[in-house]
């Protein structure tokens, strides 16, 4: 049996007048955007989790191979701000891509230094085929779970984000 969350997240306004002196912990559990959008991150990324398990490939991982295969060759500062990742997330992330040969690190031509393009290999373009119905069910299912307009809000929310951050 499932334990009962609904008081952390019972409908409450999301905007209250708090004296910056009071500490109100039920109040901030059930008005928190943040820990909203973390439970919502959670249980939607374990529905693409389940989907996308027979290809041992995470979300994240699916994301990042999906924008070098659409903009690749790029280099990982230019994953940065539209996958919203820190740079650690991302390097680990592209790490364990690169070990499993979905990647490829290369040296940016006509740049000094360290700095380095991602190419997506034809291991990773297999891949990126064979998980395509994977993560097509993923979307039937949250499409069915959330509508459509939902899903419409959530991309308007998702691009303000990133131009704002």
């Amino acid at each position: 049996m499932k334990p009962d969350h609904t008081p952390l997240l019972a409908a409450q306004p999301l905007i209250h007048t708090m004296e910056p002196d009071d500490i109100d912990p039920p109040l901030i559990a059930a008005t928190c955007v943040g820990m909203r959008a973390r439970v919502i991150n959670r249980a939607i990324s374990a529905i693409y989790q389940e989907e996308l398990r027979p290809w041992k490939v995470t979300i994240s991982q699916t994301n990042l191979l999906v924008a070098i295969a659409s903009h690749g060759p790029l280099g990982p500062r230019d994953l940065v701000k539209p996958m919203q990742m820190d740079k650690s997330t991302l390097s680990r992330n592209l790490e364990r891509m690169r070990e499993q040969g979905w990647i490829a690190v290369e040296p940016e031509e006509g740049h000094p230094g360290p700095s380095k393009r991602l190419a997506i290999t034809d291991e990773g373009r297999t891949l990126l085929k064979a998980l395509t119905p994977g993560w097509r069910r993923a979307q039937v299912r949250l499409e069915r779970l959330l509508g459509r307009t939902l899903l419409t809000s959530l991309d308007d929310v998702s691009r303000r984000l990133v131009q704002e951050h």
